[in-house]
C-alpha cells in the first residue's frame, strides 16, 4: 500500500480507492484528513475519514473511504450517500445508480444533496463553487445550468461558502461542465 500524498508537507497513511464518481476526494474537500478517527463502520483507525453522513435511520459520524467505496457503509447502516439523482432518465445501468447512491460519498449541501446526471452516466463530482471559481476555471459559458438561474444572475449571488452556494460535476462521457446550486 502506498501512502496517499495530499498536502505538500503532509501524507496519510490510510489509502483512498478510486471513486468513479469522486476523482479528488481530498481536493473536493468531500474527505478530511485532519485527525485519527475511527471508523463506525469497520471500527478500524483511520487518518482519512468522512463525515457527510448517509441518509440513514442511525447517526454515523466517521466512515473511511474503504467501507464507502466497497458498499458496506451503506449495506450496515441501510442507507444511501445521495438525496435525490437528477436528470438521471437516460441512465440504463442499474450498477451506475447503485454506486452512485451507495458507493459514492455525497457532497455537503444546504438542503440536501442531489447527484447530476448527463448523457447516459451520473457525472463526478468536481467541487464546490461560487462565481469567481467557475471564471477561475473559465467555464462561465461551457456548462450545463441546473441552478434555475441566468449567468448574470449566478454571477452576482453564486458565493462559494456563501447564502448561495454552487456544485459542480462534470460528464464522464463528453466532458461538459453540470452545475447544480442552493440555498442556506
Amino acid at each position: 500500500m502506498y501512502p496517499c500524498k495530499i498536502r505538500e508537507d503532509q501524507t496519510t497513511k490510510t489509502v483512498i480507492p478510486e471513486f468513479k464518481y469522486l476523482p479528488n476526494p481530498l481536493q473536493s474537500k468531500i474527505f478530511e484528513a485532519e485527525a485519527v478517527v475511527t471508523c463506525d463502520c469497520c471500527e478500524q483507525e483511520v487518518d482519512v475519514y468522512y463525515t457527510g453522513g448517509i441518509y440513514a435511520i442511525e447517526e454515523v459520524e466517521y466512515l473511511c473511504p474503504t467501507c464507502i467505496h466497497i458498499g458496506a457503509a451503506a449495506k450496515k447502516y441501510d442507507g444511501t450517500f445521495q438525496q435525490d439523482l437528477i436528470n438521471d432518465k437516460n441512465v440504463v445501468n442499474a450498477n451506475f445508480t447503485e454506486e452512485v447512491m451507495c458507493r459514492t460519498p455525497g457532497y455537503v449541501s444546504w438542503q440536501g444533496n442531489n447527484w447530476m446526471a448527463h448523457c447516459s452516466d451520473y457525472c463526478a463530482f468536481i467541487g464546490y463553487v461560487g462565481w469567481s471559481e467557475l471564471v477561475e476555471l473559465g467555464i462561465t459559458e461551457q456548462f450545463e445550468n441546473y441552478t434555475g438561474f441566468s449567468n448574470e444572475e449566478l454571477s452576482e449571488s453564486l458565493m462559494n461558502n456563501g447564502h448561495h452556494q454552487g456544485y459542480l460535476f462534470q460528464c464522464l462521457e463528453c466532458g461538459l461542465y453540470v452545475l447544480y446550486s442552493d440555498f442556506s
